[in-house]
């Protein structure tokens, strides 16, 4: 998914993505209620698959265990990325995506506003499913990245969001694609900008508290900047 024909500058200036390339690596964030979603909500990762998993894995993953999720950003053996989510009664729905895997960096993500559950890719419209009216179980465990329930995602991350009680629009999925260090903050319950470059601990930006611990997984200084910012930006009305 190109770009949009307007010029991209590399900035802010972004040194440090996360690296995950076995199993046993992974960023665990403990549970909280902002991070149980009920019905609208909007998750995305700025994301590169290093290699094509050998078993379809969960690339950020509420309740991480053997088809148990209750959200989930997927990854398959083919490199499509999906969106899933799982109803109080153990239904899941979800949307497919598209192929993430020509090592290339990917805004990707999903959204539901109550009756569409939407798949974007770099800012891009992909899929819709109809799902109306349905709610995300809510249940008090923990949220992994790049350690899903059937095996672990080669990959590397460079930011995180999770918006809660939020579709986010096209416009501001646009905006938080060219701006990824700079998003739309209405609604944000995770904000992991993968920027420490030393230590353990993920923070989180979003003002929750919704901290991250690394197991396993490496900083890696990048020599190019994932993260591309529109000049001039477009403000949105309720970016803060």
């Amino acid at each position: 998914m190109p770009l949009s024909a307007a010029r991209v500058l590399l900035h802010p200036p972004k040194r440090y993505v996360l690296s995950f390339g076995g199993d046993g690596q992974y960023v665990e964030v403990a549970d909280s209620p902002s991070l149980r979603l009920t019905q609208k909500f909007s998750i995305f990762m700025l994301v590169r698959v290093i290699e094509l998993p050998s078993s379809g894995v969960g690339m950020l993953t509420k309740n991480p265990t053997p088809s148990d999720f209750d959200y989930m950003l997927y990854l398959s053996t083919s490199g499509e990325f999906r969106v899933y989510f799982k109803e109080p009664d153990g239904t899941s729905r979800y949307v497919p995506g598209c192929n993430i895997s020509d090592g290339n960096w990917w805004m990707i993500g999903g959204t539901y506003d109550g009756a569409e559950l939407i798949s974007w890719a770099n800012g891009q419209q992909i899929n819709t499913r109809y799902y109306s009216d349905k709610y995300v179980r809510e249940t008090n465990t923990v949220l992994h990245i790049a350690h899903g329930w059937a095996g672990y995602a080669p990959i590397e991350v460079a930011v995180a969001y999770i918006y809660k009680d939020k579709a986010l629009t096209g416009d501001e999925i646009q905006h938080n694609h060219l701006n990824p260090m700079s998003p739309v903050t209405d609604g944000l319950v995770l904000w992991l900008k993968m920027e420490e470059g030393s230590g353990t601990t993920v923070h989180d930006y979003s003002g929750y508290g919704n901290d991250g611990t690394i197991y396993g997984a490496s900083w890696t200084e990048i020599t190019h900047d994932p993260v591309r910012t529109l000049s001039p930006v477009r403000v949105l009305s309720n970016v803060r």
